[in-house]
C-alpha cells in the first residue's frame, strides 16, 4: 500500500505569478470603453520598446461573428480581441511573450485593477465591485479635485492609492515601471553538468586562477552580489553542496545546457537567469558588466554575438523570464540548442568589446594554447 502522506503524484514546478491572460495585467475599469482605449493609447507612448497586449471585447461589427480570438500586431505592441475566447491555460500561452498586459475591465476581469472615476459611470464600476481586489491606483478626471463619494465606498482605502490626474493627458511613467515592469532581481546559473567527453576531465574543476572554474566563477558572481546557482546533474549535488554552492539540479535529462536553464526556470520562473558556461576561463567582471549594462528586459535574452560565428552565444547571456515559454515550444519541437532558442525569437545580441575573452576551452589542445 502507498502512504498517501509519502506519495506525491506530481514533481515540484514552481508556479509563475501569472493572472488571468499572463504576467503584469492590470484591468482599467470605471469609464467607458472609448476612454479605456484612449488611456491604452498614452500607456504604450510611455514604453515604445515593449510589448503591451491590450485585451478587449471585439467592437467591430466585421468580427461580430468570429468564434474564438483575434490578434494583431501593432508595431511593438499587441492587441487581442475576444468573442467566445478559450480557457485561461490558451490566454497566458497567447501572452506570454506581453512585458505588460491592459485589459478592459467593462469586459474582463484581471488580477489587478485601476479604476478611472468617472461619475457618469458609477452604476457601471458598482455593478463590478467584486472585481475590485488589488486595485493599484485611482485615475482623476478634468475638474476633479478629490475621489468621489462612490468611490470611497467601494474602496476603503482609497487614501492610501497613488493619484493619477488625467486631464494632464498624461500618465506618470515612473508609477507603470515600478508597479507592473520592475523584473524580480537576476539570478545567476553557472552550468557545470556537462560530461566534458572532449576535455577527458571535469571543465568545471580546472583551475585556471588558482581555483576550480566554478568556485572562480561563484566568487566572481558574489562580489557582484547576484545570487548564484551551480546546475549540475543530481550525481554531482553532493559534490556542489560540500563546496558551499547552492544547487540546481537538472529536472530534464540529456538535453544539455537547455536542460539546465530550464530546470532553473522550474524553480524560479518569475526570475531572470544571467547565465554562465564553465568553459570560458577568460571571462571576468568587465565582460559581464557590458552585458548587464546592455540588458534590454523586454527582449526574450541579451547575449554577445560570437566573435567566431557571428551566431548569438547564449551561454554567456541572460534570459528573461519570457524566455521560458519559448524554451518549452523549442524543446516541444525538437530542439535542444539554446543558440536555436535566441536566433528564432526577439533577442538583443551586442558586440563584446573584448571578444577575446569570450574563447571557449573545450580540449586538451584549447587548454595548452590558452597556457601559450
Amino acid at each position: 500500500m502507498i502512504s498517501k502522506e509519502n506519495h506525491k503524484k506530481h514533481g515540484n514546478v514552481a508556479r509563475p505569478n501569472l493572472g488571468y491572460f499572463g504576467r503584469n495585467e492590470v484591468s482599467l475599469l470605471g469609464t467607458s470603453c472609448d476612454e479605456v482605449q484612449r488611456i491604452v493609447a498614452i500607456i504604450r507612448s510611455l514604453f515604445k520598446d515593449a510589448d503591451i497586449a491590450f485585451v478587449d471585447m471585439d467592437h467591430a461589427e466585421s468580427f461580430e461573428n468570429i468564434e474564438g480570438t483575434h490578434l494583431q500586431k501593432r508595431g511593438n505592441h499587441f492587441q487581442i480581441s475576444l468573442n467566445g475566447f478559450g480557457n485561461e491555460y490558451e490566454q497566458r500561452i497567447l501572452l506570454s511573450q506581453s512585458d505588460m498586459i491592459l485589459v478592459n475591465g467593462n469586459h474582463f476581469d484581471a488580477k489587478s485593477q485601476i479604476v478611472i472615476c468617472n461619475p457618469e459611470k458609477e452604476k457601471s464600476l458598482r455593478k463590478r465591485g467584486e472585481q475590485l481586489t488589488n486595485v493599484r491606483a485611482l485615475v482623476l478626471e478634468e475638474g476633479q479635485s478629490e475621489v468621489p463619494e462612490y468611490v470611497r465606498d467601494l474602496i476603503p482605502n482609497y487614501s492610501d492609492l497613488p493619484i493619477i490626474n488625467l486631464s494632464e493627458l498624461t500618465l506618470p511613467k515612473d508609477f507603470f515601471q515600478k508597479e507592473f515592469l520592475q523584473p524580480l532581481p537576476l539570478k545567476a546559473l553557472i552550468l557545470a553538468g556537462g560530461r566534458s567527453t572532449r576535455m577527458g576531465e571535469d571543465k568545471a574543476a580546472i583551475k585556471h586562477h588558482g581555483k576550480e572554474q566554478f568556485l572562480h566563477l561563484k566568487e566572481m558572481l558574489d562580489n557582484l552580489s547576484i545570487e548564484n546557482y551551480v546546475s549540475c546533474r543530481s550525481d554531482q549535488a553532493n559534490f556542489y553542496l560540500e563546496k558551499g554552492c547552492n544547487v540546481i539540479t537538472d529536472s530534464v535529462a540529456n538535453l544539455g545546457p537547455l536542460g539546465g536553464i530550464v530546470s532553473a526556470f522550474m524553480q524560479f520562473p518569475d526570475n531572470p537567469w544571467l547565465v554562465i558556461a564553465c568553459d570560458i576561463p577568460l571571462l571576468d567582471k568587465s565582460v559581464l558588466a557590458e552585458l548587464l549594462q546592455a540588458r534590454n528586459q523586454y527582449k526574450t535574452a541579451t547575449c554577445f554575438k560570437s566573435p567566431f560565428d557571428g551566431l548569438p552565444e547564449p551561454l554567456i547571456s541572460i534570459w528573461e523570464p519570457k524566455s521560458y515559454v519559448r524554451i518549452m515550444e523549442s524543446i516541444a519541437q525538437g530542439y535542444n540548442c539554446p543558440r536555436k532558442v535566441l536566433i528564432n525569437t526577439e533577442s538583443m545580441i551586442i558586440e563584446c568589446t573584448q571578444p577575446e575573452k569570450l574563447m571557449n576551452v573545450n580540449t586538451p589542445s584549447d587548454l595548452l594554447g590558452l597556457a601559450k
